[in-house]
């Protein structure tokens, strides 16, 4: 009986190694080998349609927690042991492009595929970059697309999406997550660039876009000019005419 019990104890202790090594070969072979914790971030974001800046989360739609959870489905578990570091190079394809922030990191997450392999580029807070080659549909790549499709159409999270309204008119519309992530990109880039903290003239702003509780534009489509309120920090910054035309074309609004 004892000895029995003692070959039962061996067995048992033989499995949990096993199980041990199997979890960390399995971790080892997923894309959490190199961006840690992943399956924990505390946000994920994608670009709309329009340039973007990952790494700054400028122009850039925030994925909500259901929406979270349905991308990282998609990637945390996917065995890419059959990846190999590679050379960056030109890739002729579709690309999916994912900002990832876990704690104070931030991770850009591209998956590029093209007829015949898939791609995946890593870089860092530290503009650190990884490179890696594998076979192709190891990614669920359409599914993928299709959930950030999702997320860019998405007018339910109000937190993430402008309310378009017309000043001294009653005229107002709920923007999409795409749009609003286009045009959110396109005036703090600008403000990024050449934002003053005082208005260059007296401005009678007519559109106004509202996000959330303490972020607000007004903006005049005559001149261009326009001001951003984010918790009561003001900053203000000119359009181009060629900007002012491709803000008022995304927002979808006749001048």
């Amino acid at each position: 009986m004892k000895r029995f019990t003692l070959i039962l104890l061996a067995a048992v202790l033989c499995l949990t190694v096993i199980s041990c090594k199997n979890n960390k070969t399995s971790t080892s072979n997923t894309i959490s080998k190199y961006i840690p914790e992943i399956e924990s971030c505390d946000e994920i974001s994608t670009g709309g349609a329009g340039t973007f800046d990952v790494m700054k989360g400028i122009g850039v739609s925030t994925a909500s927690e259901e929406e979270k959870q349905d991308i990282l489905s998609k990637i945390i578990n996917v065995d890419i042991s059959e990846f190999e570091p590679t050379e960056k190079e030109e890739v002729l394809g579709a690309a999916i492009s994912l900002r990832i922030a876990i704690e104070d990191k931030v991770y850009a997450l591209t998956i590029l595929s093209d007829k015949d392999n898939q791609y995946i580029f890593i870089t860092n807070e530290n503009s650190e970059e990884i490179f890696l080659k594998g076979p192709d549909n190891t990614f669920p790549f359409k599914d993928i697309e299709n959930l950030i499709s999702k997320i860019n159409t998405n007018k339910s999270d109000t937190e993430n999406t402008f309310i378009l309204s017309v000043i001294g008119n009653d005229y107002e519309e709920q923007l999409n997550k795409g749009v609003s992530a286009d045009v959110k990109g396109m005036l703090d880039k600008l403000l990024d660039k050449s934002g003053t903290v005082s208005p260059a003239s007296d401005e009678d702003y007519n559109l106004s876009l509202s996000m959330g509780k303490d972020l607000i534009y007004k903006i005049n489509t005559d001149t261009g000019y326009f001001s951003r309120n984010n918790k009561e920090e003001i900053m203000y910054a000119k359009l181009s005419e060629n900007q002012l035309e491709m803000l008022i074309i995304t927002i979808g609004i006749k001048h």
